[in-house]
């Protein structure tokens, strides 16, 4: 198909907005090249130019990785071992205010990791 690297970052920037506001992708979208025509040779030159427009709307790669999820923190051994005395005082003590049950877990936790 031969798409410029302008062309193919339209199209993924696209695809992003698109699939986040739930509306459908349709694969027979002009910019797929499946149900109608692919993108025009001189399509690339109407975008560089745009791009170079002031006020214009065009994204950096930059952004579009900033849009990449984050990755997930290691959960430390204390914080695994907390979490099941909070398990167990819970269910123990339902109505109790979470904030008295922190206390006794980190106590129970301090002993249970010496």
């Amino acid at each position: 198909m031969g798409w410029t690297d302008n062309e193919v970052v339209d199209l993924l920037i696209k695809i992003i907005i698109e699939g986040r506001g739930g509306g459908p992708i349709s694969p027979t979208d002009d910019q797929f090249g499946i149900g109608g025509k692919a993108l025009s040779r001189n399509s690339s030159r109407t975008h560089s130019t745009a791009s170079k427009k002031k006020g214009s709307r065009a994204f950096t790669a930059a952004q579009i990785r900033s849009v990449a999820p984050k990755k997930k923190r290691k959960v430390s051994a204390y914080q695994r071992e907390f979490g099941r005395q909070m398990k167990i005082l819970i269910k123990a003590h339902p109505r109790t205010p979470r904030t008295k049950l922190m206390q006794r877990a980190h106590r129970a936790t301090k002993k249970a990791r010496k």
